[in-house]
């Protein structure tokens, strides 16, 4: 049902999907804010069930908009009640709004991961961590762009970023402390290649040994420049048959194995798919059970897919999830909330296909039409085109 909400209104809506208040704490909260005035209530919270309430059993938590700051301010908890929540994520769906060019949270800007822009709805969607319930926390939008960033910083798993400190041909390839600089601003490896600064990662020399040097070089269409990013959030050299791994001072490639120094978050991108489309959130809803569909490649929010390395694929504080957790052909998939099921869990297969270990079954376009406003689903892995998709391409 559609709702209108005015400048300065602020609306709470649970993110995630329960069947009663008491299957789960209110620990995933949407605020969808009107842009062009300030504003600002009390969120009132009780069991939801008994008479506690008349007892003082309830809590309060201020929540205001700064339209001129363009921040969103929870303040801390007070009081309680029998099964509170302690700490709560958060996601703020500004409306009427240009795109920022950072969000910051809590005074620390956050990778591109955390936040899109939609600029046909005018509406930026900012995620959080979990945060405690006792303190204050802020969201802050900074900057005016004109759509979503194609590059930002890529994590390694121990949050350090992929850093190249100059651009010249030859430069290693490291890590250091995340600073948001020219020379962590890295593009997921559209088109097969990764770049930062104008330049293409590389392996030295073309060569495919184990510990071969990564650096930045001119880009030229060769193997020692194309990867290819997993479900698994490592990120492979074909050419090589090799990962990108963080075991020596400076980047290198190595054999592929379940090291955390080989996963790698990258900034958000589309994932390609049959007849050229991109796997997309319809009508760019991230309500839980919104369809996932092929659509035209428009860069929106609705098609930016990031891998955090644990086997999801993730858009909007969500996953890609098999309906259900059915195993069925012809099952459909959708956007859910991240639960840590097998439903959710992807295997990049090496003809490009997504498997889902939990069915034995691969994502795939139903009659392989390559048609926009397909709607996906999983099927029998059988290698066609109908089941090639590939991550930040």
């Amino acid at each position: 049902m559609p709702v209108l909400v005015k400048s300065g209104g602020v609306l709470p809506t649970r993110t995630d999907y329960v069947d009663n208040q008491q299957q789960r704490a209110l620990t995933q909260l949407t605020l969808t804010v009107g842009a062009g005035a300030n504003g600002g209530f009390s969120l009132y919270e009780d069991a939801g069930e008994g008479l506690g309430y008349r007892s003082g059993q309830s809590t309060s938590t201020p929540i205001t908009w700064s339209d001129s700051t363009r921040t969103l301010t929870v303040g801390a908890t007070t009081g309680t009640y029998p099964g509170a929540a302690t700490s709560r994520a958060y996601t703020l769906r500004l409306t009427n709004s240009t795109a920022p060019t950072a969000v910051s949270v809590d005074g620390t800007q956050v990778p591109e991961t955390a936040w899109s822009y939609n600029t046909n709805k005018r509406t930026v969607t900012v995620t959080t961590a979990s945060l405690s319930v006792s303190g204050a926390h802020t969201v802050t939008l900074s900057g005016n762009g004109t759509g979503n960033p194609q590059a930002g910083e890529a994590l390694s798993a121990s949050g350090t970023c992929l850093t190249a400190r100059a651009s010249t041909d030859g430069q290693p390839v490291e890590l250091a402390a995340c600073d948001h600089s020219a020379g962590q601003q890295f593009t997921p490896p559209a088109s097969g290649s990764v770049r930062v600064q104008g330049k293409c990662l590389d392996v030295a020399g073309g060569a495919t040994a184990n510990g071969t040097a990564v650096q930045v070089y001119t880009c030229n269409s060769t193997g020692a420049q194309t990867w290819r990013l997993r479900a698994d959030g490592r990120l492979v050299n074909p050419a090589s048959g090799r990962c990108l791994d963080s075991g020596a001072a400076t980047l290198r490639i190595y054999d592929c194995s379940t090291a955390t120094g080989q996963v790698w978050r990258f900034p958000p991108g589309p994932v390609s798919g049959p007849g050229g489309l991109c796997v997309d959130v319809a009508d760019a809803d991230p309500s839980s059970g919104t369809a996932v569909q092929l659509y035209g490649c428009n860069s929106s929010d609705a098609q930016r897919w990031s891998a955090p390395g644990d086997g999801t694929v993730r858009t909007f504080g969500k996953c890609l999830d098999v309906a259900h957790g059915a195993a069925a052909n012809s099952t459909p998939v959708q956007l859910w909330d991240c639960n840590g099921t097998g439903s959710q869990t992807w295997v990049t297969q090496a003809n490009g296909s997504l498997l889902n270990p939990q069915s034995g079954r691969c994502l795939d376009d139903p009659q392989g039409a390559g048609t926009a406003g397909d709607l996906l689903q999983i099927h029998d892995c059988n290698g066609s085109a109908a089941q090639l998709f590939r991550l930040g391409s």
